[in-house]
């Protein structure tokens, strides 16, 4: 049968959609029923005509205006056939895949029958979130994943057991994705129509690289401010009614930031729907647009009314009016797309020039267009403020030219120049200033700079080596599941694990007395080297013994490709794997420090690295 062969008489959804959903869908598609539908549908074969015959845009034409109704017999097979379109994606044997990583991730996991027993999380490699239903047992959400957004599109308790199983072997499998909550929505909205492992398989198509979901916080912003600046173009006087109402660009940017649940979670099911059709086929360039017709339809609302309901400057109620525009939504999902398609002159080219502008402005260290010098200008009522180079000693080296920062100017120079979404979250506010004065005075004349992020680089050992290595010295941060938040100062640039001593062998340890571990979170202590105190004892030592302890005070650092480690000597104060994903804290010689970590072994939710320019 072909797609366009009328109605199943058992519909297309899986076992996990209630036969009262399925009811309700289907009253919700305004389709016209099959002997009056004037939309034309076109087939498999048809598009795979289209797409060997190098015509695109008649694919994408044929995708936006054809119509396959919700309950459409060939639903279970279009979505698996659109992410490959066009895409040269090879055969993939994801159920054997998706199969043996279950069975990895979950004990009693039985192929085929995954909900036969209520099953534990065997190994975890992400954040343990209860279940949404009250009735099963714990399944592991990965970190990217938004509690406060579990949109599971009425799936019950069954199938919001399989989003969570799909989510979480996408995450095992995609260890690079660091954040991107609107996986979840989409994978409930695939399960209506797919098995668990075709679900996994359109998922894992469509992260293979950022092009189609952002997979990153960095990538997850740049998105939502970028969609803010097309806005000003394409939905102008929307945008300027918001911009009037909340009075305040950063209130208008908070609105924006959740821009994704106006499609995935307060739309109606049907336009859903048909918008994941054309995101498979053209990406999100036709996100970009439905919001387009989003807030023109919702302005257009709000200024013809006769009795306009006056909204606060606040942009929560803001936000709440634009999702209860979209959950009653005035026009079908067919009209929606002919909105949102019929915004003129929108090309790939717009997107590109407003992603790099707003790049342009992010890298001047400003969250709008503004440079941070004019917001500094209008916090500090025009007082000048010291340029990066003013904050370095100078190349000729003259005494007393340079500046020493204060830890108040360190503070506003981490938050201003490091990707505050990221830092701000592991340290802020004193325990922030409470670093700075731990690091040697020297350093204090030096900018910080953010090296690497595993929110942005992903679980990458190799990279961090790569992208730190030749810094001196530099700050280590790891935040573990339990939100603690602890790490190493480390004198020593980390290309030295890779020298070797005066026999030939590579170095094992190296590194000097200035380094030293802490905690940050709950509490915050330094543990600095205890050589000198161990010297001043071993004074009073045998000799032998005062070798043995200056030893193992001496094992500052320590890495290779699957493994890195800062102290040492009958334990490791901060060792991590070469995944970045499970880490280890312990007392050692060379700091007597106790375990950074409430637990010895501990799992990674962030690891950030930071230098000094």
């Amino acid at each position: 049968m072909t797609v366009s062969e009328g109605h199943a008489s058992s519909g297309p959804f899986t076992e996990l959609v209630s036969s009262q959903d399925c009811a309700e869908i289907c009253k919700l598609d305004t389709t016209p029923p099959p002997k009056s539908r004037k939309i034309a549908q076109p087939t498999l074969a048809q598009l795979t005509t289209c797409s060997a015959s190098g015509k695109k845009k008649e694919v994408k034409t044929l995708i936006r205006s054809g119509h396959w109704p919700m309950d459409h017999s060939g639903r279970g097979k279009l979505w698996p056939f659109l992410v490959r379109l066009d895409k040269g994606k090879t055969e993939m044997d994801f159920e054997s895949i998706y199969s043996e990583t279950c069975s990895k991730l979950f004990r009693n996991y039985t192929k085929g029958k995954p909900d036969s027993d209520h099953f534990a999380v065997a190994s975890t490699s992400t954040a343990e979130v209860p279940s949404p239903s009250s009735d099963s047992s714990l399944v592991s959400l990965p970190g990217f994943v938004d509690a406060k957004h579990l949109i599971h599109h009425k799936l019950g308790p069954a199938g919001q057991r399989a989003v969570a199983r799909v989510i979480a072997v996408l995450a095992y499998n995609r260890p690079a994705i660091t954040y991107a909550p609107v996986l979840y929505s989409q994978a409930a909205l695939l399960l209506h129509y797919l098995k668990e492992h075709d679900a996994y398989a359109v998922l894992s198509y469509l992260t293979e690289s950022s092009k189609y979901i952002a997979q990153t916080q960095r990538a997850h912003d740049l998105q939502w401010r970028t969609l803010m600046h097309l806005c000003k173009r394409y939905a102008r006087s929307a945008y300027n009614y918001i911009q009037n109402t909340l009075q305040s660009t950063e209130k208008a940017e908070r609105l924006f930031e959740g821009w994704n649940w106006w499609i995935f979670k307060h739309l109606p099911f049907p336009h859903l729907v048909r918008i994941m059709d054309c995101f498979l086929v053209e990406g999100p360039k036709v996100l970009y647009r439905i919001v387009f017709a989003i807030l023109n339809g919702f302005h257009q609302r709000q200024s013809s009314r006769s009795k306009v309901a006056v909204l606060s400057s606040d942009y929560k109620a803001m936000d709440n009016a634009i999702a209860d525009y979209c959950r009653n939504i005035p026009v079908s999902s067919g009209k929606l797309l002919q909105l949102a398609f019929g915004v003129r002159r929108f090309s790939r080219d717009d997107v590109e020039s407003s992603k790099a502008a707003v790049e342009e402005a992010l890298s001047s260290g400003d969250g709008d267009n503004r440079t941070a010098a004019e917001l500094h200008n209008k916090e500090t009522g025009g007082a000048s403020r010291p340029r990066s180079t003013d904050l370095c000693m100078p190349s000729d080296g003259v005494a007393g030219a340079a500046k020493t920062l204060t830890v108040e100017e360190f503070a506003e120079v981490v938050i201003r120049r490091l990707d505050n979404r990221v830092t701000v979250r592991l340290i802020f506010g004193e325990k922030l200033l409470k670093l700075w004065s731990w690091i040697p005075v020297r350093m204090t004349m030096c900018t910080p700079t953010m090296l690497f992020t595993t929110e942005e680089h992903g679980y990458n050992l190799r990279l961090l080596y790569e992208l730190v290595e030749e810094y001196e010295p530099t700050v280590i941060l790891v935040k573990n599941f339990q939100d603690e938040v602890f790490g190493a100062y480390c004198s020593t640039r980390w290309k030295e694990r890779n020298m070797k001593d005066e026999h030939g062998a590579r170095r094992r340890y190296f590194g000097t007395g200035e380094s030293f571990v802490f905690t940050l979170a709950p509490e915050t202590k330094k543990f600095r080297w205890v050589g000198l105190s161990l010297m001043e004892a071993a004074a009073n030592s045998a000799a032998e013994q005062q070798a043995s302890v200056l030893h193992a005070a001496e094992l500052f650092q320590s890495g290779d490709r699957d493994m890195l480690a800062v102290g040492g000597g009958q334990g490791t104060a901060l060792w991590l794997d070469g995944e970045l994903r499970f880490g280890k804290s312990e007392t050692c010689q060379t700091f007597d420090n106790p375990p950074l970590s409430s637990e010895q072994d501990f799992e990674v939710k962030v690891v950030e690295v930071f230098g000094f320019t």
